[in-house]
């Protein structure tokens, strides 16, 4: 696995970080409200990252059917159902383990 160009952040870094709202951060000129939204999205990203790493041992054929598993044809136009894909990854990694 490849190491990233930013070290990741910890559940206990964030941990602290909402400890510090919770006690002083409304005491400071601080608006709390953007910085939580970015901790909840920090950690949305980080449930993605960790869904779609299993993704770089997924035979090709295997993708290929989740591709059009995933994909409506709507005449002129194919749509993509990126909840269906997350869900047969997901079952993908229940089933690997």
């Amino acid at each position: 696995m490849t190491t990233p160009i930013v070290p990741s952040i910890t559940d206990e870094q964030l941990a602290e970080i909402e400890r510090f709202l919770g006690f002083g951060g409304s005491t400071l000129k601080l608006h709390t409200g953007p910085l939580r939204g970015l901790i909840a999205r920090l950690r949305a990203a980080e449930k993605d990252a960790a869904r779609y790493q299993k993704l770089s041992v997924v035979t090709p054929y295997r993708f290929r059917k989740w591709q059009e598993a995933c994909t409506i044809d709507g005449g002129d136009v194919f749509y993509f159902k990126r909840e269906r894909f997350d869900e047969l990854v997901d079952q993908h990694k229940v089933e690997s383990k």
